[in-house]
């Protein structure tokens, strides 16, 4: 930092901070430069010697170097719709299948799959509990515990670099997200991009072992296809837990523990992360025609990080160099406007082609007793949490069980404000200037490469010391980080490190990439016409231009349009609206309170038919089950909701499963009597596989077709062992509550009536035929089964 630049922040703030400026100012320079080289001093002193490279965090934390990123992790639900078609969890049976293939033992075998995938899911699948004995003879006890994070390598030419799988510590992934997009949550699943397509079979994947503080590779790969047909297409890694000590440690017996070549001890899914709209079922699109156009003022963030600071007031004492002086969250936004297409698409604003660049800064922790400031903001940074707080309170950084005289306040969340850069080349974290008063001097904190830091850059979630903590002993391979670059951020020390229970969530998930509109409605003009133009598999069931607002009006889509649907059918709504909305589709005869869609994308609250969204341009999906489609053939469907414009109503049936086959058991035609009757052989559903859920199709006419009819026009029964007058459950049909509209009707069978018709139940006596069936004012044509 230039010296006149913190002189005239002095200036500036001098009122605030001090009764006099002049004779502080002729003697800043040597107050300033002593205090720095004795911390410099001691640091080295303290951690070794500081690597020529290092830079301490703060190098990927500049805006001009976000595009230069070759690797990320992803583990974030919310964003994951945006740019990738949405990964599976891993199902119970599954864990099952995969945990028995890697327990068994496989002595002296080595890995030979290589995954050359760019993109790739990684989910959990099992975390084990473990336990071996050290050389010393004693338990590990639960080794998840030890095993505290994985490393998933890429390559760049020649050279290899690894990745921290984010979330996936201590043995497991638990983490839900849930995707902004379809409700679905996400458990256990983290998104690797960018990975390199030159994989070697010897170091793709790894984990790192706190017992000898080691990275291991004792891992084996299996492809699904190997384990059962139906895991096809996913590849699974195994981890065999094992320790050993350096030379230097030999004695160390603890870190000791011997492999067993059994591959369960960590158990993951790989799977290929492919880009939205590649192999799977869409639909169509929006085209508009507008006069006007749409800008909105677009809020990108590209730069998420922590701040740990020291301000060097207790430069010669190690037992202080805890770096939670000041803890701060920095999200720098590049702010610019757009011109929002129809399509989803963006275009440059001619009107204003300027760009914003600044840090949304909000403080975590002040566990300093000087007077530190932000340049940028003249408030002291104790007064950011609650106004008047003392310069020497301690905030958000002491143990509870810690003995310590000073007065301190846990708990507190600070306001955020912004930090402004000057330009692209302005914008790094490292560039927000803290000031610090120290008796007669102010200086500000630096982070230079290969110096000493006076603040370090970490990730986002990242946990500070407590109070009092030297920064070894809440991270115990600071050293290695200082000499060697060896990230020590996954290796912390759980009993020295503070609690994050009062940091929102969204400041512990890393923000890069995510993005926020705000509309301009003063320089936007708005005059547009919409066509809705659906996929080849869709069938359109209504078409319109109507606006919901605050669930006033409605649409109503009659029954017959849902003939064709069934389990697996797609519904969808296209329409556009601008800002958060809702979508309410129900049942006509029912009140939004009873229907349940079945679909976790349109839960909100306690309501079950409810879609909830931030802002669309497209459609929204809702998918079907067997219950919900033959209540939307029966009763229709009422659409209604609040800031939406619905444009076209659509279903696709090409995610419907396959049907099950239908094998006939009689042909007509047979035009129905009471006095003629139709008897199926005796023993003719024997070895047929019948079940709880078989269907018993019947292909028939009538004029009655539409259901909760008021005529009575047809009558249908279906008996066993017809002259001892025994009746199936539920048999009686006709035309007022039974709709044959498409052609048939089925009969489901329940357990007792599959026993029967499979002659695996003693009715007393031998029948004369396995089903009869009688009825009048009816033609069938065929009776099918579908077991």
């Amino acid at each position: 930092m230039k010296k006149y630049l913190i002189a005239g922040a002095l200036v500036l703030i001098c009122n605030v901070f001090m009764s006099s400026c002049g004779e502080d100012l002729g003697n800043y320079n040597s107050l300033e430069e002593e205090k720095k080289a004795q911390f410099a001093q001691n640091f080295e002193k303290f951690y070794g010697q500081i690597s020529s490279t290092q830079d301490w965090g703060f190098g990927d934390a500049a805006l001009s170097a976000v595009h230069a990123k070759t690797r990320s992790v992803n583990v974030n639900g919310n964003l994951w719709y945006q740019n990738w078609n949405r990964p599976v969890n891993v199902t119970a049976d599954e864990a099952a299948k995969v945990l028995a293939e890697f327990s068994k033992k496989r002595e002296n075998q080595t890995n030979t799959i290589t995954i050359n995938w760019n993109n790739y899911w990684v989910h959990q699948v099992h975390q084990s509990n473990n336990s071996y004995y050290d050389g010393f003879g004693q338990s590990t006890g639960d080794i998840h515990a030890s095993m505290n994070k994985i490393i998933a390598y890429n390559t760049s030419g020649s050279s290899y670099y690894y990745e921290h799988v984010n979330n996936f510590n201590n043995g497991t992934n638990t983490t839900v997200y849930t995707d902004d997009e379809t409700k679905q949550q996400y458990i256990g699943t983290t998104l690797m991009l960018d990975m390199g397509t030159n994989a070697s079979n010897t170091n793709q994947f790894g984990y790192h072992n706190t017992r000898d503080s080691k990275d291991h590779f004792e891992y084996y790969i299996i492809a699904g296809a190997d384990i059962d047909a139906s895991l096809a297409g996913y590849y699974y890694v195994g981890f065999d837990f094992c320790a050993s000590p350096s030379a230097e440690q030999a004695n160390n017996k603890n870190m000791y523990v011997g492999r067993d070549w059994i591959y369960n001890d960590w158990i993951v899914r790989i799977s290929p992360a492919t880009s939205s709209g590649s192999g799977s079922s869409t639909g169509g699109g929006i085209s508009t025609d507008t006069d006007g156009t749409e800008v909105y003022t677009k809020q990108h963030v590209l730069v998420h990080k922590w701040v740990f600071c020291e301000d060097l007031g207790s430069s010669s004492n190690r037992k202080d160099y805890d770096y939670n002086d000041l803890v701060f969250d920095a999200r720098i936004v590049d702010e610019y406007k757009v011109i929002k297409n129809a399509d989803g698409t963006e275009s440059d604003y001619p009107g204003d082609n300027t760009h914003k660049y600044y840090a949304k800064i909000t403080p975590l922790a002040a566990g300093g007793e000087l007077a530190m400031w932000f340049d940028q903001d003249n408030t002291p940074v104790h007064s950011l949490f609650a106004y008047g707080v003392a310069n020497n309170v301690l905030i958000n950084t002491c143990n509870p069980d810690q003995e310590i005289s000073m007065s301190h306040m846990e708990g507190l969340s600070a306001k955020t404000f912004i930090y402004n850069f000057n330009s692209l080349n302005d914008a790094t974290i490292n560039n927000i200037t803290i000031f610090v008063r120290y008796s007669s001097s102010t200086y500000d904190l630096t982070a230079e490469e290969g110096e000493a830091p006076h603040k370090l850059c970490v990730p986002p979630g990242t946990r500070w010391a407590y109070e009092r903590t030297d920064i070894k002993e809440a991270y115990t391979g600071f050293s290695d980080y200082v000499v060697n670059r060896i990230d020590p951020w996954n290796d912390g020390v759980e009993a020295n490190l503070y609690p994050l229970d009062g940091v929102p969530d969204s400041l512990k998930i890393d923000q890069y990439g995510q993005y926020f509109y705000i509309k301009d409605s003063a320089n936007s003009t708005e005059n547009t016409t919409y066509t809705v133009t659906p996929s080849a598999s869709e069938t359109s069931i209504w078409t319109g231009e109507t606006n919901f607002v605050n669930y006033s009006n409605s649409v109503e889509i009659a029954a017959s349009n849902f003939a064709e649907v069934g389990d697996g059918t797609i519904v969808r709504f296209y329409g556009v609206a601008n800002s958060s909305f809702n979508v309410k589709a129900i049942y006509l005869a029912n009140t939004w309170t009873d229907v349940d869609l079945g679909d976790t994308r349109w839960v909100t609250g306690n309501d079950k038919c409810n879609y909830e969204n931030t802002a669309l341009n497209s459609y929204i999906e809702l998918k079907l089950n067997a219950t919900t489609a033959e209540r939307f053939k029966s009763q229709g469907m009422r659409v209604y909701g609040n800031n939406f414009k619905l444009l076209s109503v659509t279903y696709d049936n090409s995610n419907q499963p396959t049907p099950a086959a239908e094998e006939t058991l009689w042909t007509g035609p047979l035009d129905f009597g009471w006095s003629n009757k139709i008897s199926l052989a005796y023993g003719a559903f024997m070895n047929k596989g019948l079940k709880a859920g078989s269907i018993i199709r019947f292909y028939m006419q009538s004029s009655a077709t539409s259901y909760n009819g008021s005529v009575n026009d047809w009558n249908f029964k279906i008996f066993t062992g017809y002259e001892q007058g025994w009746t199936m459950n539920d048999c009686d049909k006709n035309g007022y509550n039974t709709d044959i509209s498409k052609g048939y009707f089925d009969y489901v069978l329940t357990s007792d009536d599959a026993q029967v018709l499979a002659m695996e139940k003693n009715l007393g006596w031998t029948p004369s035929s396995s089903l009869q069936i009688q009825g009048e004012k009816f033609i069938l044509n065929k009776i099918t089964l579908i077991p």
